[in-house]
């Protein structure tokens, strides 16, 4: 066992007794975490009731125990809240949408310290600027490219050549591949053509982050074309459609 010093965003909660919760965080260190939060609902004899909201930002002193035992939070602070998300269902409901994204695409104990502060740093976004959907587009490009998903695509997968017409990405049985025009003849699963354009700006997102998506002038199809492929690639590797993409 060991005290171990980090912060964590809240993803998930769930009742454990009649004053404790299990809450999952996801931290730059310990990546997803699931900790016992004692006295988090009514306090005990020991300690106030002192809950947390799901979507906050928090200072956390965890007692880390072995594998497959759950560990311990012994203290938290509220670091940051994101206030206006709260005010705003748009606004909760992308937040919400970053949250189940993780749970998703994360592995338990793997640290992602890039992600996380790409996570912060939508969560702001979002929280100062509203919600849209190049923003929401570019914060999933950064959780593909932090996990490892995203293929390149300015290189044909095929031939290894640049790609400088079309690009032609690829999906089927959990596999994604890039190929240029020459190569993508006669390919088969699911397939997204992005435009020129659409690759620079995906470089751009990847390269700036949630500040390129509040400043980046797109249009509506370039928009489409990177969602198209983010949650193609998504939907390829799980199987399945998250459930707040009804609602986004």
């Amino acid at each position: 066992m060991a005290y171990v010093n980090t912060r964590g965003l809240s993803l998930r909660r769930s009742d454990y007794s009649e004053t404790s919760q299990t809450v999952t965080f996801f931290a730059p260190d310990l990546g997803r975490i699931n900790v016992l939060a004692k006295g988090i609902k009514r306090g005990t004899g020991k300690r106030p009731a002192s809950p947390i909201d799901l979507l906050e930002l928090d200072e956390l002193v965890i007692l880390q125990k072995a594998p497959g035992a759950l560990s311990v939070l012994v203290e938290h602070r509220s670091m940051d809240r994101f206030n206006a998300l709260r005010g705003d269902l748009a606004r909760i409901r992308a937040g919400l949408y970053a949250a189940e994204l993780l749970l998703a695409m994360t592995h338990e104990g793997q640290s992602a310290p890039a992600l996380f502060d790409r996570t912060v740093e939508y969560l702001r976004s979002v929280d100062r600027h509203g919600a849209n959907r190049l923003l929401t587009a570019a914060y999933e490009l950064s959780v593909l490219d932090a996990e490892g998903y995203l293929p390149q695509l300015n290189r044909c997968a095929e031939c290894g050549g640049p790609i400088s017409g079309g690009t032609r990405v690829v999906m089927a049985s959990g596999q994604v591949s890039v190929a240029c025009p020459a190569c993508a003849r006669g390919g088969s699963g699911a397939a997204v053509l992005l435009r020129p354009p659409t690759v620079k700006a995906c470089e751009g997102l990847l390269r700036m982050g949630m500040v390129a998506a509040v400043r980046m002038k797109a249009d509506a199809g370039m928009i489409r074309e990177i969602s198209t492929l983010t949650r193609g690639i998504i939907r390829n590797l799980l199987g399945r459609d998250l459930r707040t993409w009804r609602f986004l």
